[in-house]
């Protein structure tokens, strides 16, 4: 993984839902794996499953007949000027840095009354895994260190603070000192992410060893405190500067070498391939490139944005190449724009040279007023996509197909449209109605006699909403092309197969028939997957 990542005011978080067939159900609405399904030691690769495409004809009209199927992304945005020394895929993140400060303790935790087991939904289990420090580092210098963070849920954690401090690497009874602190309204459910921060180490302190030690609180109910600490594994070296304090100032500077296109559109994907450069004597700590399009070659942070990269540091006689991918935003009016760059352009690093951070690409891009991407026949074929590789799945798992039912189809997809026109997102409608009922509703027979005899009443059911661009989920992180009806359908599969309550449904060897329904309100993807 580089040193850029891209980073967002809105996270995208993902939602999955499924509904077992009635008598499979557990107290808190979810189901395990089969007994008799083994999710080891399975030969080849579920991402190159998902990605075949020559047993596919994403021209089938499978609306008659798909698979419902239900997971919720939120769509990733771009920080505008956000001045933070750190990185967390978090909204609206502040730092306060410091230097030398001693405490007597690290244990930042508060006491929270243990939840109940019938509040256990509205817990978090936040917790600090494991943290990246460098080998050694310069008093009156900047370096860089991250701690990967996860919340196992089930509830997003609120009020965030993360503290940060060095620990004499060896000394009992030795006082933390603290360095950094950064803080987020929230961190979602299912997050993991590495969280680095860039801060000058203090002056004043005794040169030798120290571990990073960090503290994470929350304002929501944790389940276990225990893992809210972290010392790291390796000690840091911190030697006193063989130079002046005031290091020597890097200077940064950009160029977009090529584009996907000069010819593009709100809601659909754009690519800038670029070139990061550091022509001075010195390193730098965090920082941001900003892509814009403007009516002249003046390129400046008022022209209209179109997103932003972060780098984490950069060194003397850096020359590193990028690509900077997502979606052309819709408030960008059709027209003709030169599309530029700017280096550091919320000058959070101090340069040799101010002047030279910006760049204007010699193809001008023209923005048109086109259709949006995604319409009916968009749709017929990501329920395609998403139906077939139902089948493709339960070939690599050893099972049968589905045969694809009209009924099914058509009630995984009013339930697609009214999520996607009522905004909410549930397998029972505000009204409570479940997916069996609305199955009954709409004529169909929900009875079924399995090969041991029994009788099972009901439908199962998944259902996932998605955001095209850049998502975070639990199987799929990445840039989702809105565009590309194969693209929505793999991650919406990828989701399903990582969550155990959803692959169980995907893998029940009881049921032969599926429906598959999706709807777009023009900002998400509603699927819905029904199973009989």
């Amino acid at each position: 993984m580089n040193s850029k990542t891209i980073t967002f005011l809105i996270l995208s978080v993902i939602l999955l839902i499924s509904y077992p067939c009635i008598g499979e159900e557990d107290e808190i609405g979810l189901t395990d794996n089969p007994e008799n399904i083994d999710n080891t030691d399975i030969p080849g690769s579920i991402d190159d499953l998902i990605n075949q495409t020559d047993q596919i004809n994403p021209d089938i009209p499978y609306n008659s007949g798909s698979v419902e199927y239900q997971d919720n992304m939120i769509n990733l945005g771009n920080t505008d000027g956000l001045e933070n020394t750190g990185y967390m895929s978090v909204s609206e993140i502040t730092n306060t840095t410091d230097t030398g400060q001693d405490l007597t303790s690290g244990n930042m935790s508060m006491p929270i009354e243990p939840a109940r087991q019938s509040d256990l939904i509205f817990t978090t289990d936040i917790s600090i895994n494991g943290s990246i420090t460098p080998k050694q580092a310069e008093m009156g210098f900047p370096f860089s260190a991250g701690i990967e963070i996860v919340n196992s849920g089930p509830a997003n954690a609120q009020d965030i603070t993360i503290n940060y401090y060095l620990v004499p690497f060896n000394e009992t009874d030795a006082k933390p000192i603290w360095i950094h602190q950064k803080t987020a309204k929230e961190i979602p459910a299912f997050y993991r992410d590495t969280v680095f921060f860039t801060v000058t180490m203090p002056g004043g302190i005794k040169a030798g060893q120290y571990n990073l030690y960090t503290t994470l609180t929350t304002s929501t109910p944790d389940r276990d405190q225990a893992n809210n600490q972290y010392i790291s594994d390796s000690p840091i070296d911190v030697r006193r500067s063989t130079s002046s304090s005031l290091y020597d100032p890097a200077d940064l500077l950009v160029t977009i070498d090529g584009i996907s296109s000069s010819v593009t559109g709100p809601g659909y994907p754009f690519t800038i391939n670029y070139t990061l450069f550091n022509v001075g004597s010195g390193s730098s700590g965090t920082f941001r490139i900003g892509f814009y399009l403007s009516q002249d070659e003046v390129i400046s942070p008022s022209d209209l944005k179109l997103w932003d990269e972060i780098y984490y540091k950069s060194y003397p006689g850096m020359a590193e190449k990028g690509t900077a991918v997502d979606i052309i935003p819709e408030e960008i009016p059709q027209g003709e724009y030169f599309l530029g760059a700017i280096a550091d352009f919320t000058h959070m690093v101090s340069e040799a040279d101010e002047e030279n951070n910006t760049f204007c690409f010699d193809t001008p891009v023209t923005i048109l007023a086109v259709s949006p991407p995604v319409n009916e026949s968009f749709l017929d074929r990501v329920s395609g996509y998403v139906a077939v590789k139902t089948n493709l799945y339960r070939q690599y798992r050893g099972l049968t197909n589905l045969s694809f039912d009209a009924e099914l189809g058509d009630i995984a997809r009013a339930h697609s449209i009214d999520m996607a026109e009522r905004g909410y997102f549930a397998h029972e409608t505000p009204e409570d109605i479940d997916p069996s009922d609305r199955a009954k509703n709409a004529g169909f027979d929900v009875t079924k006699r399995l090969s041991d005899g029994s009788i099972r009443t009901g439908i199962a059911e998944n259902i996932v909403k998605i955001a095209g661009g850049h998502i975070i989920g639990k199987g799929f992180s990445g840039f989702v092309d809105p565009s590309d009806p194969q693209a929505v359908a793999d991650v919406m599969m990828v989701e399903w197969i990582s969550s155990p309550v959803h692959d169980k449904n995907l893998v029940n060897p009881d049921i032969d028939k599926i429906g598959v329904g999706v709807s777009y309100n023009g900002e998400f993807f509603y699927g819905t997957q029904n199973f009989y």
